[in-house]
């Protein structure tokens, strides 16, 4: 009796009983079994009758392989992120396992996997690229040898004796094709017609040439000869369905999914080797492990075959092949490099497709900090690969084999969408959709600029064409254009604006811009030198990216695929596609033999220290400095000034002057083209400005290189006439018709000096030294005549200086601490200032032209002039000497302000951790200071500061403000703007949240009284094809609901904003719901019913449930206004067209005409014994007792276009 398998004893198994026992003399030494077992891989000795671990602490494991000689165990590892790996450690002496190919997520799914123990190489297949590979042991020379089958490959077997490859095929059909080990010769063996969706094992026997494969589907093993005749099959119980299969010496070896290891022999006995049931043993890849299964063989691939990279086996010979994208030359043994090829950008991963080959096959690059990639360029004279991250907000770049990587732009940097190299400057150009600019540095990121950002919303796409020095890019905010410029900005022009939908991707070639558009099957064309604009028709749907490269367009669509287009033959031909070309961002074609082009600006011979920009009117290279740096008198090198003006010009907004050279450039700042009064807080080199937009002003920030920039102070702005800082305590001061003040980030505004007695403030300074503030008000006495006033920087101890004057601009000169100001009188102007030791007016300089700008700096009085042309000019701060133009010709000059570092000097109590304030902090001298509270805020003497319980919230044109309910007390300005009018506002006593309807995008919006949390909740639900018109809404604060009634389907709606789920509450024929109340604690809504066929009009009751709907009331009037809830007296208030009545909340005590002779009302509210309500036409709140409804009174006003009112009591709040 011979030991089958050296098998005496077996443990963890059931007993076997043998007949008919065969022996194979030729191998008579004993086989073990190597099998993963999902956690772990573990090697089971026939002879022990046991097993040990190999390799332990994994994930999952599936098919594996090794070389016996080599003592290497590969194996296919899925981590718990659905990473795929081929990972590889030694047998014998078991240590760590190392990485040969990592797989990426979503992207591959290595299913099979076999060893060629002759040349040193393992082939893996891909269930998810439907590709077949082969690499070295250490996953280097990666080549993809069957790519063009539609079916998955599953299995995998090799053959080096005869130099075979077998690959089975599931998809429709079951396929065993057998290929020659470089990947041709392909021969069909077998074609089953049905389809296998399990695992597909398939296994060769080395021994007998014997191909072997496990059918799920039939619960059978199937074999036939390497020929694919002599087919049989060995058919099995249903418990012993085979999984992964292995063979060696006429035995069949295979794992089920009941956790038990089968065998089978000659004698078509089938034995269960070993059974694992019940533990935590689940096997699934198995190999036999034997020296004899791997036998040595003669190849010519002995010293890999004389092949420069790869030597594979191919029948009797062997074959050099390389790395996939890379052809073989001539001599049939050595590979070229890669000379054409794309890059493919995805979301998270970069794939190059060869064009030096037919056979185009994506390989990714192994990039691993990409994270969500827009765009993609490259740079072919260093090799590298540049992406925009949007997740990461930063620009990088990297090398094609993954290494050296850079975040080459990391600051200030938000949404950057497109990116484009001028490879003759090496400069970067890029698009910025948040911040709405187009910025350029050097390659690695310094020298960065800002050349384009003035009415630019969305800018997307970039081109460059560096010969002929313009830069194209598309803009997809307030009308979707295609813009040009010089490669420095200038000169900017629309080019193509018609008929575009949604330009996603631009590119230019030979003197022909190229774009595609989202929703339109033809590519758009642009000659630049005919300025005409033609189409091709692609035929290709949802056009995405595109690139150009040898009379070819390369372009990506949404439907997963790379095509390309002749341009000349209109051919269109798809290289690749597939869920590998899913999130296809952009695409870049490569010739790295193609750095053709030259201008002045070449890296090789340019002289500029910084930037240089290639000027094609000037046919010559144009240096440029970063925002913080000026060209230096040589004009190519770039230096940090001492100093430089800042002025505001009626047309060019914003520029910079040079002290040293009198140079003036654009300043690139967003939103700055109407920029009116500037200041500077020189400690973060900053600049704020006063911006006319329509129909208010705003203040805004911004670093003076034009990063940071945010809006400081909206809202309520009809103008700003006078703007100021305090840079010792970190505070911004603004005149609008009253003196506000804020931090320097916009937070806790607070008005310092208003009144009834205060005319037309204007112009005001402030000297932090001092610790006082300087202004020019109107003078009382009916004259236009104006006067200088002296306070604290709280406003307090205010005190007149001077009167008598015509003021149109002031600064302060920090030496002396004087006050100068331009005395302007018909057409003639004179320089005067305030003398603090005589207490004096004194003139200056007399007989300029009109001026209306004034600047103190170190000796020098600098004003913007008026005369027959428009200048800025110099002159003595004494007045002596000439006037001396320092730039001529400009525009309409409105401030001038100095950067210079050594003038905000000092510091006081105020300056640091302002000052132990919570608020605001204001130094009434060096040794001393106060703190205060935003407006309405109450001071604690600890500093802190508590906003007030009751208050009224109102809404007039496109702001929001605050009054509380004393007299002489100014309203206070929310920091909320709104695009549109509000029809209706709430306040949620519990979250602090005040409410808005925006009836023009069917939404409600929310935010904190501070400006933060802001969000938009649609109101869209519908439950007819009618679509939604929100009329009103009322909050329920407590169950955090908005019922709201809509219009178009005369509906009560709902929608809670924990859950969102939303729904109809009333809903009946011959009812029309409109204004509308809710009373949370009582559980129910009360709401108009208004019939205007009809003029006919109720007021309504219903359960928040929507049940017991009963009618309050009819009323004579056909419209009503709006409504109010007293929570105190139960009672509904409701305002017609001229006059307010109330009614309790069971529908009793009807009291009429309260309130009579309103002349156009807009909005109701009630607090205590009194009703407020808006009347937009006289632009007054109204205040009117309850108790005496005679004592009608003024009770804040004037405000434009009232449109509603709110009252907060926090105390209800603060109950629930």
């Amino acid at each position: 009796m011979c030991d089958i398998f050296g098998l005496t004893k077996i443990t963890y198994c059931l007993v076997i009983i043998l007949r008919n026992c065969y022996c194979d003399q030729q191998y008579k030494r004993d086989v073990d079994l190597i099998f993963s077992n999902m956690k772990d891989i573990r090697r089971f000795t026939f002879g022990l009758s046991n097993y040990s671990a190999i390799v332990g602490g994994l994930e999952e494991v599936r098919a594996l392989d090794y070389d016996y000689a080599s003592d290497l165990l590969f194996y296919i590892l899925v981590d718990d992120q659905d990473n795929y790996f081929i990972m590889k450690t030694s047998i014998n002496k078991p240590g760590v396992s190392t990485v040969v190919v990592k797989g990426n997520k979503n992207i591959n799914s290595f299913e099979g996997i076999s060893v060629d123990w002759v040349t040193k190489k393992i082939y893996f297949t891909d269930i998810t690229t439907n590709r077949v590979e082969t690499c070295q042991y250490d996953g280097e020379l990666r080549r993809v040898l069957v790519s063009e089958m539609s079916d998955q490959p599953m299995g995998i077997a090799l053959l080096p004796q005869e130099g075979f490859m077998f690959v089975a095929f599931s998809g429709e059909n079951l396929r065993i094709v057998r290929f020659r080990m470089d990947g041709s010769h392909r021969k069909l063996l077998l074609e089953v017609s049905y389809p296998i969706k399990m695992p597909c094992s398939i296994a060769v026997d080395t021994a007998t040439n014997l191909v072997y494969w496990g059918d799920t589907l039939y619960n059978q093993i199937e074999s036939m000869t390497i020929s694919g005749k002599n087919r049989s099959f060995i058919k099995l119980d249903s418990d012993k369905k085979p999984y992964y299969i292995a063979a060696f010496g006429g035995k069949v070896f295979w794992t089920n999914q009941f956790s038990k290891i089968f065998a089978w022999t000659f004698n078509q006995t089938v034995y269960e080797i070993s059974s694992f049931s019940g533990s935590s043993i689940s096997p699934h890849g198995i190999a036999v492990y034997s020296p004899d299964k791997q036998p040595k063989v003669n190849t010519s691939c002995i010293n890999n075959g004389g092949c420069s990279h790869l030597c594979l086996l191919s029948k009797d010979i062997s074959v050099c092949q390389c790395p996939t994208g890379v052809t073989l030359k001539t001599d049939k043994k050595s590979c070229s490099e890669i000379k054409k090829f794309l890059l493919v950008g995805r979301k998270t991963d970069v794939r190059m497709i060869s064009l030096d080959v037919e056979e185009f096959v994506d390989i990714v690059l192994p990039i691993k900090e990409m994270r969500h990639a827009s765009s993609i360029d490259y740079d072919i004279l260093e090799q590298k690969v540049y992406w925009t991250d949007s997740y990461t907000k930063s620009i990088n770049r990297v090398f094609l084999n993954g290494t050296g990587h850079e975040q080459v732009v990391k600051t200030d940097i938000v949404k950057p969408a497109h990116l484009a190299i001028d490879w003759i400057a090496r400069n970067l150009y890029w698009s910025d959709t948040s911040l709405n600019r187009i910025e350029v540095s050097r390659l690695d990121g310094y020298s960065r600029k800002i050349i384009v950002s003035e009415n630019l919303i969305k800018p997307h796409g970039i081109a460059i064409d560096p010969v002929g020095g313009h830069i194209y890019w598309s803009v997809r905010g307030n009308y979707t254009r295609i813009e040009c410029a010089d490669l420095d900005g200038g000169n900017r022009i629309d080019i193509v604006w018609e008929n575009l939908l949604f330009v996603n991707g631009i590119v230019f070639y030979k003197n022909i811009l190229y774009w595609t558009d989202d929703g339109v099957t033809e590519i758009g064309m642009y000659d630049t030198i005919k300025k005409q604009r033609f189409k091709l028709s692609a035929e290709v749907q949802q056009l995405f990216a595109i690139s150009a490269l040898d009379n070819y367009l390369y372009l990506t669509d949404f439907l997963r695929k790379v095509t390309r287009f002749n341009i000349a033959t209109k051919e269109l031909r798809t290289l690749i596609s597939g869920d590998s070309m899913a999130d296809v961002m952009s695409i870049k074609a490569v010739d790295t033999q193609l750095l053709t082009g030259y201008n002045p600006c070449h890296y090789q011979y340019t002289k500029c220290s910084h930037l240089c920009f290639f000027n094609v009117m000037k046919n010559a290279s144009v240096c440029a400095c970063p925002a913080e740096m000026e060209l230096s008198l040589d004009t190519v090198t770039c230096i940090v000034p001492n100093g430089f003006l800042l002025y505001s010009g009626s047309i060019d907004g914003l520029k910079k002057l040079s002290i040293n050279t009198n140079r003036a450039s654009k300043l690139s700042l967003p939103n700055s083209k109407s920029a009116r009064l500037l200041e500077i807080y020189s400690n973060e080199s900053r600049i704020f400005w006063s911006e006319e937009t329509d129909p208010y002003y705003t203040i805004n920030s911004a670093y003076l290189n034009g990063s940071g920039f945010k809006t400081v102070v909206s809202g309520g702005l009809k103008n700003v006439n006078g703007l100021a800082i305090d840079w010792m305590a970190q505070n911004i001061y603004w005149i609008n018709g009253r003196i506000e003040v804020a931090r320097l980030n916009g937070l806790f505004r607070k008005v310092l000096i208003y009144g009834e007695d205060i005319l037309e403030l204007t112009l005001i300074v402030i000297n932090p030294v001092v610790s006082r503030m300087y202004w020019f008000q109107r003078s009382l006495n009916g004259s236009d005549q104006y006067s200088l006033w002296q306070a604290n920087l709280d406003g307090s101890s205010r005190h007149l200086l001077i009167k008598g004057i015509h003021p149109t601009s002031c600064s302060i000169d920090y030496k002396t601490n004087n006050i100068y100001w331009v005395h302007q009188k018909l057409q003639d102007s004179s320089i005067e200032f305030y003398d603090f030791k005589s207490f004096k007016r004194v003139l200056v300089h007399s007989g300029l032209p009109p001026t209306y700008a004034l600047l103190v700096f170190q000796d020098s009085l600098i004003f913007g002039s008026h005369g027959d042309s428009t200048s800025i000019k110099k002159l003595s701060v004494m007045g002596k000497g000439q006037v001396i133009d320092l730039i001529k010709d400009t525009p309409f000059i409105h401030d001038i302000k100095v950067v210079h570092n050594g003038l905000q000097l000092g510091s006081n109590l105020c300056s640091r951790n302002n000052g132990g304030c919570e608020h605001l902090c204001f130094a009434l001298s060096v040794t001393s200071r106060v703190c205060s509270c935003a407006t309405h805020y109450n001071l604690v003497e600890d500093g802190r500061c508590f906003q007030p319980e009751h208050f009224l919230i109102f809404s007039y044109e496109f702001s929001f403000a605050r009054v509380i309910f004393q007299d002489s007390v100014p309203e206070a300005v929310l920091p909320i703007y709104s695009q549109v009018k509000s029809s209706a506002i709430a306040f949620d006593e519990v979250r602090n949240f005040l409410y808005w309807l925006d009836s023009s995008t069917t939404s409600v919006s929310r935010v904190h009284q501070n400006g933060s949390g802001y969000e938009s909740i649609m109101l869209s639900y519908s439950e007819s094809s009618i679509l939604p018109d929100p009329y009103d809404f009322a909050l329920d604060q407590f169950s955090n609901s908005i019922y709201w009634t809509d219009k178009n389907n005369n509906a009560i709606k709902f929608i809670n904003l924990f859950t969102r789920k939303n729904g109809t509450i009333f809903h009946e024929n011959l009812y029309f719901p409109r204004k509308i109340a809710v009373f949370p604690e009582h559980g129910s809504l009360f709401w108009t019913n208004e019939d205007l066929e009809s003029q006919k009009c109720s007021i309504m009751s219903t359960k928040i449930s929507g049940v017991h709907s009963t009618t309050l009331l009819k009323v004579r009037k056909s419209i009503i206004v709006d409504i109010a809830i007293d929570f105190i007296s139960h009672r509904l208030f409701w305002l017609d067209t001229d006059s307010i009545h109330s009614i309790s909340l069971s529908g009793k005590d009807f009291i009429d005409n309260i309130v009579q002779n309103i002349h156009t009302p807009v909005a109701l509210a009630v607090f205590g014994q009194y009703l407020f309500y808006a009347d937009s036409s006289r632009s007054f709140i109204y205040k009117v007792s309850k108790e005496n409804i005679t004592t009608q009174t003024v009770f804040h006003g004037k405000y434009e276009h009232l449109s509603s009112l709110v009252v907060v009591n926090l105390t209800r709040g603060k109950v629930f």
